[in-house]
């Protein structure tokens, strides 16, 4: 075993080199983020010009401080280059700005001139390139996701005998049938009579506390994802109230993120486990927020290997063919059993959000994208479903059942869950509704926010970071000063009850300050004329199109 103390450099070698990289010819730092098409196109951009004019720039470097990889520098950014969005530029220690500066600077042809001064000039240090001290997201970012099997699956396994386990068989209620359930009660009969009178201490308790122990071990499985209610409205109780495993959940058959087996559940004469219509993930509940972290390293991985240089186009028939994908897949699936009862207000948001843009990436791989009006509401309300926590979740459940606090989608009259539905427990937690969360969901269109994810611990940050990207772009807002007129995207249409009723003002305050567009925008609205509001079309043709 080497000693840590051998990686280390001697302080006094530490010092020098560090004094020699801070005077050392200049060089280009870039801020970017994964899956960033406007990052993807700059740094095409200048790796081109460097390249290319190589004997006049000299051996000028590029260097990238991701920061998904490295939140840590965020704040760095934020006061060096006065900004929220991604890509900005250094050349030594001055901003050029974003994607757009940059592009202007090519097209007037004064780029060659800042690179040429850029190489030229002595290198101070500020911002620096990502080092070995940095902090760094993705060198624990499975931490927290355990890779052992969930130590109640030797119990579920028992319980779903067929011959000895309880009765799971199609039954009827008012009328309607419910296919392969079983009742609360005669679960809690089950755990009395096989599991809870196993020690002496325990057959000498009463039969009272016995029924007691028994309900909190069904509590127990029933937050651990294992079964729900047939129509998601109570939780465990020890009562006359069907249960279904989600083993057994033919909804679940299509969701994406599962794995489909043959037809089963029936009664049998076999002293046989029944084998059920999907295979449910067998690991022991992950943490959801390291769950979550996770899912996003493979999402932001895979979408930015298949994005385009010029970040225009994702090739999705590229995806699935990759290892990345099959990896992706495999993560999903820990989906099916986590508890997400605990969770705070902002893990929440950055959970949904971040499986939300999940589940668009991989239903556009696996199914396509939709094609036209009928396809794309069925894309959102029925074909496209992952299961969550043992319960079926369509995009529109996450989208306006808990990110906008069950909200009625529009156009339509009902509210996306039912009052008793339990997933309606959770969007309750995310109240108030969040306007920014808009910007942070993406459905692959060309309209949509740049892809983007989430973690609790900054969500305030990450939203309004989306927001400026948002409105900072013409697909978000577009200023006619001349005639007094603001165009803003069709988002802040369809979900105006989410927004502020001064809209224009809203986006104004997330925009980012010193722009041109912010300065127009300023202007017009402290001008006290009246602005014509008008909403731009919705493209709605694929990023891979």
């Amino acid at each position: 075993t080497v000693h840590p103390s051998f990686f280390r450099f001697p302080t006094h070698l530490t010092h020098t080199f560090f004094s020699f990289l801070h005077t050392m010819p200049g060089r280009i730092v870039v801020f970017s983020t994964s899956a960033c098409p406007h990052c993807k196109r700059a740094k095409r951009t200048l790796h081109t010009a460097v390249v290319d004019n190589a004997d006049q720039v000299g051996g000028l470097a590029i260097h990238e401080v991701n920061l998904d990889l490295h939140p840590n520098r965020r704040e760095e950014m934020y006061a060096l280059a006065n900004a929220k969005t991604v890509p900005q530029i250094f050349l030594n220690g001055r901003c050029i700005g974003g994607n757009d500066q940059l592009e202007a600077l090519v097209e007037s042809g004064k780029l060659l001139d800042e690179l040429k001064a850029c190489a030229n000039e002595e290198y101070d240090g500020k911002p620096s390139p990502p080092s070995a001290t940095d902090s760094t997201e993705a060198d624990n970012v499975k931490a927290g996701l355990t890779a052992v099997q969930d130590p109640f699956l030797p119990l579920i396994k028992r319980i779903r005998m067929k011959k000895g386990g309880v009765s799971i068989k199609n039954r009827m209620y008012h009328l309607r049938m419910y296919s392969h359930c079983f009742v609360g009660s005669e679960l809690v009969d089950w755990l009395v009579e096989n599991e809870v009178g196993k020690t002496s201490e325990e057959r000498e308790e009463s039969k009272e506390k016995r029924r007691e122990q028994a309900v909190k071990i069904g509590g127990e499985l029933y937050r651990r994802g294992y079964f729900r209610h047939v129509v998601y409205e109570h939780e465990f109780e020890d009562a006359y109230l069907f249960y279904r495993f989600c083993h057994d959940e033919k909804e679940a058959e299509t969701c994406l993120n599962v794995v489909k087996r043959r037809v089963g559940g029936g009664e049998g004469d076999k002293d046989e486990e029944r084998d059920g219509i999907i295979e449910v993930d067998n690991h022991d509940i992950a943490d959801p927020s390291a769950l979550a972290k996770a899912l996003r390293r493979e999402m932001l991985t895979l979408y930015d290997a298949f994005l385009s240089d010029d970040g225009r186009h994702v090739d999705y028939e590229g995806m699935k063919k990759s290892p990345l994908f099959s990896s992706f897949c495999e993560m999903s699936r820990r989906l099916h059993r986590v508890d997400v009862s605990s969770l705070t207000r902002d893990e929440l948001l950055a959970f949904y959000s971040n499986v939300y843009n999940a589940v668009v990436v991989h239903a556009n791989v696996v199914i396509g994208p939709p094609t036209n009006g009928v396809s794309r509401a069925l894309f959102f309300t029925k074909s496209v479903k992952y299961l969550i926590g043992g319960c079926v979740y369509t995009l529109n459940d996450i989208e306006h059942g808990v990110l906008r606090g069950n909200e009625k989608p529009p156009y339509t009259l009902r509210r996306q869950f039912g009052a008793r539905d339990v997933r309606n427990v959770i969007a309750q937690r995310v109240l108030p509704k969040e306007p920014r969360v808009h910007f942070a969901l993406v459905c692959g269109a060309k309209s949509c926010p740049p892809i983007r994810t989430y973690s609790a611990e900054s969500i305030d940050e990450e939203l309004s970071a989306a927001a400026a990207a948002f409105f900072d772009a013409d697909s978000g807002c577009v200023v006619d000063a001349d005639n007094g007129a603001v165009k803003l995207n069709k988002i802040l249409d369809w979900y105006s009850p989410d927004f502020p009723a001064d809209r224009i003002g809203f986006a104004l305050s997330h925009m980012t300050k010193g722009t041109p567009k912010y300065e127009q925008l300023h202007e017009l609205v402290v001008g006290g004329k009246s602005i014509k509001l008008s909403f731009l079309e919705y493209d709605w043709s694929l990023n891979g199109a």
